[in-house]
């Protein structure tokens, strides 16, 4: 690695090379002759020597420090430093320095430009992230830019098993692969239990099958058993609720559209569709979490325009658009329709005393024109940071190249008084 500077801290004569170690469970002559790691000191001072010369080939300017005592012992600077000019902090004007203030001395000045515009997006580009631009353009220009122009994604976590993402597309896969067979609620409410445990459990395997190993074979049988016994029982739980609606028929299941939202081109993958006894269509969305409440697919900046996209994407006249919770212990559904009820729940525009809307044609004119600015300001390269709330902030992925905490910290200390403590 190369750096404009380096400072090397800790290498006092007691502290490098690298005291030895050798196995106690092992035969120490044994451990020689094979030259384990920390078992001998001719090879720990060759290591030494050569982690020594990468350090000092790794920058112009080289500082290396020691303490002066070690366990209230005086010691010297490691002999393996033996060739490097003698100095103190005071030379190098480091005295009564923090360490972020002694990497920070010799840093050039910072130029700060604010550049609140991007390049816009061409005419015939389509933007990534499907209805989530409208999502994150109302919550935060900058995130939304950051995400779906410069695609930045975070570091994705480890883990042993399966994640709460990973258990979610399960469901998602599980039950387009179940209502591709079943197609009505005709079908589902004629098959008694044994039937329809079956074709839940054909469902399953037929997704299940096709998990990338994890781990061992004897982890991954396990825990695909473990998964298989999850899905059977959230998916009859849920097929409970189906039952309770006004007949029906599954018409798409994960099914791709391609739309343009005033000059923005984008691609949206819908759950399902469905089409109700009038005709129109039933647009459902599959949540394993708590959904956001229908209050909040309203006002100018929507915290989920999600199935107000659908509506607008879709040339079929829609009828009514829901969220489907699946969760267990937890099957509900929350969402609007344009007349009567199409599942339990779910009810009309009127019901839920949006401010100046009170039918159905209200809100998809309201959506248009809310996602229609959303988009322009998309396609412009709008990239303010400008987050809707102090809650905008509070799981962003983005926030180390906003930096807006460090703003905010700024602000807070150029504000506060003496007393303020």
């Amino acid at each position: 690695m190369q750096f404009d500077s380096l400072w090397v801290m800790g290498m006092s004569e007691v502290q490098w090379p690298r005291a030895v170690q050798p196995n106690p469970f092992l035969p120490a002559v044994l451990q020689r002759r094979l030259h384990m790691p920390r078992a001998d000191p001719g090879d720990a001072l060759a290591h030494a020597r050569r982690v020594t010369a990468r350090w000092l080939d790794s920058a112009t300017r080289v500082v290396v420090s020691y303490p002066k005592s070690h366990d209230e012992q005086r010691v010297g600077l490691s002999a393996v430093f033996g060739g490097l000019e003698s100095t103190t902090a005071d030379t190098l004007g480091v005295t009564g320095l923090s360490y972020v203030q002694q990497m920070s001395r010799t840093r050039p000045p910072l130029d700060t430009r604010p550049d609140p515009v991007g390049p816009r997006l061409a005419a015939a580009q389509p933007a990534r992230g499907g209805a989530g631009v409208f999502r994150d353009q109302a919550a935060c220009p900058f995130r939304a830019f950051a995400r779906y122009r410069l695609g930045v994604r975070p570091i994705p976590e480890v883990a042993p098993g399966l994640d709460a993402k990973d258990r979610g597309n399960l469901v998602h896969q599980c039950l387009a692969e179940l209502w591709r067979g079943l197609q009505s609620r005709e079908r589902l409410v004629a098959m008694d239990a044994s039937r329809l445990r079956d074709a839940v459990q054909r469902a399953i395997d037929a997704v299940i099958r096709k998990l990338p190993p994890r781990g061992s074979k004897g982890f991954h049988a396990t825990l695909i058993a473990l998964e298989r016994s999850r899905l059977v029982v959230l998916l009859e739980e849920w097929l409970d609720r189906e039952r309770e609606r006004q007949d029906f028929t599954v018409v798409e299941c994960e099914h791709e559209i391609a739309a343009t939202v005033n000059g923005l081109a984008v691609s949206m993958r819908i759950d399902r569709i469905d089409r109700l006894a009038d005709e129109s269509l039933f647009v459902i969305d599959y949540k394993t979490g708590a959904p956001q409440k229908v209050e909040q697919w309203f006002g100018a900046s929507p915290d989920d325009p999600q199935l107000p996209a659908y509506v607008i994407a879709l040339d079929a006249p829609v009828g009514a658009i829901a969220f489907a919770e699946v969760g267990r212990g937890a099957c509900r559904w929350t969402g609007l329709s344009h007349a009567g009820s199409p599942a339990p729940g779910i009810g009309t525009v009127d019901a839920v005393g949006i401010p100046d809307i009170e039918t159905w044609s209200q809100a998809v004119s309201a959506w248009c024109e809310v996602l229609g600015r959303l988009a322009q300001e998309f396609q412009a390269g709008d990239a303010r940071v400008a987050p809707k709330s102090a809650d905008t902030c509070r799981f962003c992925e983005v926030g180390p190249l906003c930096r807006i905490a460090e703003h905010r910290r700024r602000s807070e200390g150029e504000t506060r008084t003496p007393n303020d403590g």
